[in-house]
């Protein structure tokens, strides 16, 4: 379950599902601006970071084996009915070779999170925790100033897939 490199056409249907994802993301946005709600977590949305987390629960979809159906729930726009990504599983993901699994306060702490690391064409499982056994004091902060603080796993800490 190392790696994937998606196809031409998952690359081609990943943008539109993720633009339905957004809409969906973008409608509880202007609630919170209305009610005064702050955004969860302090962080900034882009198209491209919805693409790339998209692209990233698709790959490991396949990963998995899971049917594309079962995935292509999640992007339907029902998001808040939704309890995972993909199959029982939150998925993060970074372009960032030697990036963190980052878990936050508001994360269920029973839930299973896997981190793919991707450089935009191949998609790299490189591991997964509990989000309660990420609870330590050593990988809680804060990244940057526009982010809340957040528990920051390594990669060498995660639980290898397999």
């Amino acid at each position: 379950m190392a790696e994937v490199t998606l196809t031409e056409l998952e690359h081609r249907l990943s943008p539109d599902d993720a633009r339905r994802a957004r809409v969906a993301a973008l409608a509880r946005v202007g609630q919170n601006m209305v009610t005064g709600r702050a955004p969860a977590y302090g962080a900034k949305r882009s198209i491209g970071l919805d693409i790339d987390g998209t692209r990233a629960e698709l790959a490991f979809a396949r990963m998995l084996g899971v049917p594309l159906d079962q995935w292509a729930a999640y992007t339907s726009g029902a998001l808040d009915a939704i309890g995972s990504d993909v199959a029982g599983w939150q998925v993060r993901s970074t372009r960032h070779r030697h990036g963190h699994l980052i878990i936050h306060p508001r994360d269920d702490r029973a839930a299973r999170f896997a981190l793919i690391v991707t450089n935009g064409v191949v998609y790299r499982a490189a591991g997964w925790i509990v989000a309660g056994d990420a609870h330590r004091p050593e990988w809680w902060q804060q990244l940057n100033a526009a982010q809340a603080a957040a528990w920051c796993v390594p990669q060498a800490a995660l639980r290898p897939f397999g």
